[in-house]
């Protein structure tokens, strides 16, 4: 190891290690200081320094630098000072970390600017590489960020805690801002976009939408609501999306009954998923309407129940209560007064009329006037199934009119001597046969 003396003026050094109190390279773009080791009470560089390829600190650049940012990168310093600042004339100091792929990924940190400068001081992760912006975590371990005041474009954040929240894009008001976080605690605030867990607040203004898992609030102006699982209004208006009959959400109106036990009476066994809502009001806040809309292809389930979910009981539905002609398109008669089910015309044009299941109206095998069928009519609601034989036996024939709205008329065997009647696909059978 060479003692050099107190004081030396030295033109290019390459050395491993240098030991000193002081090292002043006053002229950069002559004279290189490289080391393995660098050891100093003070160490300026008039313009920049380098550690290996994963650190720059330049002094006093501008955007029509062209010092190369590092990371294999054929973008200098003033292009990128040109992308943060443009047509800006100010001097800044500026630092890169850079390391990862290609040496690439970089904070880029920079400090200067005009007093009055929209932009000045920053703090930008960078691609140095791809010349791309990057995500920059705050405090990725854990641990609060705070700030006096938040003003974002875009933001994902799991908590802010502010003063004054406020979230905009003057640059471009077709294409709102937007926040994304588990929680927001601000006195004041003005959100264009936000997507939340949860909102509490005694009044709330979106200008554009909201998108949250529970929002309680005395007040809300939105042109866009988006409720991930459940919206109400109050106690007196429900909506919920994808429950199921295991759904424990308890129904409007001081009710002990859970969706999920009104889904299971209306759809016993069903595993599919159903949209609810509910509106509810008058007396325990319980006499309600409550829709579904949901079930399997081919299932025929929405529907639309009259309900006092206080109770538990099952209430009449009006429709068109003021007046007005109710139309539909098809109309299955579900709780029609069950009257005679079916008509037997016999040869001789005279007829027999059933209400229930038959098991034998003569002996078998036997041609009479009892059971010589010319045409059956039946009845809305109904199915029939006419056997050949007595006891249910032999050839048989089904005419089936359990969805229809006006009677039908079929073609008979020429020898009924039983007979199944059906209402609403359930045997009327009183006899037990």
């Amino acid at each position: 190891m060479k003692n050099l003396g107190s004081d030396m003026i030295l033109g290019d050094v390459t050395a491993k290690n240098i030991t000193c109190q002081s090292i002043n390279i006053e002229n950069s773009d002559q004279e290189d200081l490289k080391a393995k080791s660098l050891e100093a009470d003070d160490i300026t560089a008039n313009q920049t320094l380098y550690v290996s390829n994963n650190a720059m600190v330049i002094n006093n650049t501008t955007t029509s630098s062209t010092i190369s940012l590092l990371g294999n990168s054929a973008a200098t310093v003033g292009q990128y000072l040109t992308e943060v600042y443009s047509d800006s004339t100010d001097t800044y100091a500026l630092e890169q970390l850079t390391a990862g792929d290609n040496g690439a990924q970089s904070l880029i940190f920079t400090a200067g600017g005009g007093y009055e400068d929209s932009v000045k001081n920053s703090i930008q992760s960078y691609d140095s590489y791809r010349k791309t912006p990057e995500s920059l975590y705050l405090n990725p371990l854990g641990g609060d960020v705070i700030a006096a005041e938040l003003t974002a474009t875009t933001g994902n954040f799991d908590v802010i805690n502010v003063q004054t929240l406020n979230i905009e894009n003057p640059d471009d008001p077709t294409n709102p801002a937007n926040i994304n976080c588990e929680s927001i605690t601000a006195s004041t605030g003005n959100i264009n976009n936000l997507t939340t867990d949860a909102i509490t607040s005694s009044s709330i203004t979106v200008t554009s939408s909201v998108a949250c898992n529970s929002l309680t609030s005395q007040s809300t102006t939105s042109d866009y609501i988006t409720a991930n699982e459940k919206l109400k209004v109050s106690n007196n208006c429900m909506i919920i999306n994808n429950c199921l009959i295991d759904s424990t959400t308890t129904l409007l109106g001081n009710s002990g009954e859970t969706v999920g036990d009104y889904l299971t009476e209306l759809y016993p066994g069903s595993t599919s998923s159903y949209a609810l809502e509910q509106l509810a009001a008058g007396d325990n806040g319980s006499q309600s309407i409550i829709l579904t809309a949901g079930g399997s292809f081919g299932d025929d389930t929405n529907s639309i129940q009259s309900y006092d979910t206080n109770r538990t009981e099952k209430l009449d539905l009006h429709l068109n209560p003021l007046g007005g002609i109710v139309f539909v398109s098809d109309l299955k008669p579900v709780n029609q007064t069950m009257g005679a089910a079916c008509y037997m015309i016999k040869p001789n044009f005279g007829n027999s009329t059933f209400i229930c299941t038959i098991r034998q109206l003569a002996s078998d095998g036997v041609d009479n006037d009892q059971d010589q069928d010319l045409l059956w009519c039946v009845n809305p609601g109904f199915k029939i199934i006419v056997y050949r034989d007595s006891d249910f036996q032999s050839d048989s024939e089904t005419f089936d009119n359990t969805n229809g709205l006006v009677p039908i008329y079929e073609d008979g065997l020429q020898d009924a001597t039983s007979i199944q009647v059906f209402f609403n696909s359930v045997e009327i059978n009183p006899f037990g046969f």
